[in-house]
Formats: C-alpha cells, structure tokens, sequence
C-alpha cells in the first residue's frame, strides 16, 4: 500500500509521463515528415568530404541507392527517400570504389582530407579500416547535432501541447492532494501502466512503420490523458467559476496559471523515458520494512 505522499508522486509522475510520450510522438512525427535524419545525414557527409558533387556520386552509388526507401506519399511517380543512416562499412566501400574509378577527378578538399586519412595505411583493408573509423568518429558529432535539435524542437512542442491542454502542474496537484479518491485512481493507474506492455494500435496502412507507430503513440497518449480525473483543458461557458480550467482574469491567478504550465514544460521537456524509469522506481518501492533475517542463513 503506497503512502499518500508516495500516491502523489506516483500520480503526477504519471502525468508528466503521458504529457512527454504525447510531445514526443508528435516530435517524431515531425522528424520524419521533415526528414531531420536524413538531411542531417546528407549534410554532415558534405562537410565531412568537403565536396557536395561528390556527395551526390555517392548517393547514387548502386550500394547506397539499394537502401533508399519508396515514397509512401507519391506512389505513382519515381520518388525515394534519402537514407537516415549509412553503416561506416558501406561509406567506406564506396569511397573506396570512388577514389579508384574518380581518383583523379576528386575535389582537391576532397584528396587533402583523404590524404590526411588514409596516412600510414598499406593495405586496402587498412585504408578501409581507417575510412571506417573517420565515418564513425564524424557521425557520433552528427548524433551530438541531432540530439540538440530534437532537445529544442522539444521544449516548443512540450509547451505547445502544455497550453493546448492546460496542464497546469499547481492546479493538478492541489486535487491530487486534497482529494484521496482522485490521488487512489491516479495511482492505481500508474501502476497498471508502469507493469503493463502497452501494444502497438494500428494507424493506418498507407503510412510507413515510423509515423504510423508514432500516430499510434499520440491516440494512445491522448486517449489516456482524456481519461485522468484531473483537470485538463480548458473550458469558458460549461464550467464553474472556480473551476481550474477556467481561464483566469485576474493578475494572481494568471501568474499561478503561467507558472503552472511552466514548472509543467520543464517536466516534460525532460522525455517520456526519464519519467517512465522514475515511475517504475516509484511504484515498485515496498513499505513493509525490513526483511526478516534468514534463519537458514544463521545456521
């Protein structure tokens, strides 16, 4: 039996937890309809060759055109999506048939980096190994790029979908405290989410597998923030005066309101695994006591 302290955490945990695993879905469907990865892709092997012709000849390499992905979008025309990841070993091997069948008709930027390289390397495989270590060294600063980009784009969806829903960390948190029936519920809730696999829903088959899961995410975060007995969103005419979803007039509670959503912005900026981890921390804690000692143990 959790404590009613521990309830309330547990509870507004849970919330921060379904307002991030909503963000984030709408995070990703983002990402994959502006194709973040795959342009951060293509432009960092253009930094990295310091040539953008050359990034083409690679693109249309037969190994890296194999791995280019139909357009779900535009079926009846000849249209592909860039890769969002190229293995080191494929990068490699293609630079490496490009440098024998263009060696002389490479960038000079192009020849002084690759000169740089491949310095000490005796062997093809060598000069491979060394391309290989080159493309995986660039790419962990490109995931250093991409990782900051989404961390932004984060913070704006996070208060977007924060004031969209009016989750206001201050107002859930006075009913979480004072009503125990709604903290009980919440808690309970908590529990059976954080020790339940959640199964994927199905979003449509035209869509491809990334938006179509992440569409998934957000009807089911969705659905499970409609179903909280917290108050979320917003109502003018249906409600009463004191009703937290009323939009305040006065300067006081709108600083409150403004903080509310604040400190709740900060939550879920955080990410839905952050507070999943802390959520089955918090649930699977046991207020019993100590364990006996283990009379086997002392004989």
């Amino acid at each position: 039996m959790l404590t009613p302290a521990l309830q309330f955490a547990v509870s507004l945990v849970f919330v921060y937890l379904l307002l991030s695993a909503l963000s984030s879905a709408i995070q990703e469907i983002v990402a994959n309809l502006a194709k973040w990865r795959s342009n951060t892709l293509e432009t960092a092997i253009t930094s990295l060759l310091g040539d953008a012709g050359l990034k083409d000849e690679i693109y249309k390499h037969p190994l890296v055109k194999g791995i280019l992905r139909p357009s779900w979008l535009f079926t009846k025309v000849e249209r592909t999506h860039k890769p969002s990841y190229i293995s080191s070993a494929m990068f490699a091997q293609v630079l490496q048939d490009l440098r024998a069948t263009q060696g002389a008709s490479l960038p000079a930027a192009t020849k002084t980096v690759l000169a740089t390289v491949l310095k000490g390397a005796a062997t093809a495989d060598e000069e491979k190994e060394k391309i290989e270590n080159w493309f995986d060294d660039a790419m962990d600063n490109v995931s250093g790029w991409y990782k900051r980009k989404a961390n932004a784009w984060l913070w704006v969806i996070s208060a977007l979908v924060c004031v969209a829903l009016n989750a206001d960390t201050i107002s859930v948190g006075k009913i979480l405290w004072n009503d125990p029936t709604v903290r009980a519920a919440m808690s309970d809730a908590a529990k059976n989410y954080a020790n339940h696999k959640v199964t994927e829903g199905d979003a449509g088959a035209t869509t491809p597998p990334e938006i179509k899961d992440e569409l998934s995410r957000v009807t089911k975060a969705r659905d499970s923030l409609e179903k909280l007995p917290v108050p979320l969103g917003w109502c003018e005419e249906d409600c009463l005066p004191d009703d937290p979803r009323r939009p305040p007039t006065a300067a006081y509670p709108m600083l409150l309101k403004f903080i509310g959503i604040l400190i709740t912005v900060l939550a879920v900026s955080q990410g839905a695994p952050f507070w999943f981890d802390l959520l089955q921390k918090a649930v699977n804690l046991r207020l019993a006591g100590d364990l006996p000692p283990d009379s086997r143990a002392q004989q």
